[in-house]
């Protein structure tokens, strides 16, 4: 009789485990077929910028040279390559927490998603201020 309470716990266990599994699986899929399509379309960003030449299209113009002092010589071509790549990991991310179905993970998403109109117009008044200190 002591034996069978003693693995009850390990019996459900193993059940929630089962059920919990193919969630966890689906959900590590989604993240990796995500990271090669972020990779992907950097790549194919990154090639269609210098297809179009993008950098020496925007070389005349006064925001370039702020551009290349702020982001330590880095061009705007990898700059939008490497904001596509994490735009697209990012919805990777999010799809995999809502496919987990974890109860705590909407919350999770509410909060960030609310953080983000903040962020870009913290970003916005940063570059105005940066813009500002130019001249």
């Amino acid at each position: 009789m002591g034996t069978i309470i003693w693995m009850a716990p390990l019996e459900q266990l193993g059940q929630d485990f089962a059920t919990f599994a193919p969630k966890l699986l689906s959900a590590l899929v989604v993240l990796v077929a995500g990271f090669l399509l972020a990779w992907l379309f950097r790549r194919l960003a990154t090639w269609v910028f210098s297809l179009i030449k993008l950098d020496k299209t925007l070389e005349g113009l006064w925001w370039f040279r702020f551009w290349t002092k702020g982001f330590h010589g880095r061009r705007p071509a990898e700059a939008l390559a490497a904001f596509l790549f994490y735009l697209v990991l990012f919805v990777t991310v999010l799809v995999a927490i809502r496919m987990l179905g974890v109860e705590g993970g909407q919350a999770i998403l509410t909060s960030l998603l609310g953080v983000a109109p903040r962020v870009l117009s913290f970003m916005l008044i940063l570059f105005l201020g940066a813009l500002l200190a130019m001249f």
